[in-house]
Parts: C-alpha cells; sequence; structure tokens
C-alpha cells in the first residue's frame, strides 16, 4: 500500500516556464491559475524559480505544440480563498499565467 500525505491548508501549483522567459519571472509575481475541472479562476504568487534547465514534462494539447523545450520549474503558492477552492484537485493539470511585468 501507499499513501501520499500533504499540507492541504496552503495548496501550491507546480509549474514550468520556457528558458527564455526565465529573467522575467521572480518571487512575488502574481499568478492566475485555471484549468476545464476548476470553478473559477485562481491566484497566487511564485514563490521560487527553479535554477536547473529541465526537459519539459507538461505537454500541451495541441498536435503542434513544443514536445522537447527546456524549462525551469516554478512553484507557486495559492492564496487563502484560491487554496480552499483547489482542495479537491490535487495533481490537476493547470495552466498558471505569470504576470511578469509586475514582477518586485
Amino acid at each position: 500500500d501507499m499513501i501520499t500525505l500533504g499540507d492541504l491548508d496552503r495548496m501550491r501549483v507546480e509549474a514550468e516556464i520556457y528558458e527564455t522567459a526565465r529573467q522575467s519571472v521572480h518571487a512575488g509575481a502574481r499568478v492566475t491559475v485555471t484549468a476545464r475541472a476548476l470553478p473559477e479562476e485562481l491566484s497566487g504568487r511564485v514563490t521560487e524559480v527553479g535554477r536547473a534547465v529541465k526537459q519539459q514534462s507538461i505537454i500541451g494539447e495541441s498536435p503542434a505544440a513544443a514536445t522537447d523545450a527546456r524549462v525551469f520549474e516554478v512553484r507557486i503558492e495559492l492564496d487563502d480563498t484560491s487554496s480552499a477552492i483547489a482542495r479537491p484537485y490535487t495533481n490537476l493539470q493547470v495552466t498558471a499565467r505569470i504576470d511578469a511585468a509586475h514582477s518586485p
């Protein structure tokens, strides 16, 4: 048997950004998170931008989507209201829009 434990009080999102966007994204940047399964948009802030370049693990639905892109991982913490909405949706694939123009 296997069990997964986590802190559901503060929900987090792991996102990937293209390596060309790395210089524009910083901790504190506002983020909007959407998914078809979610009842509404969620919001949060970037808490960490990875330093290691990795191969893209999430592939878009479009047949023309890049499949071998190089990316950085970004960790996002949802605000309290969004965390409450997101609790039933662990491991959900989402789209995160990072407001890099307003990064601190």
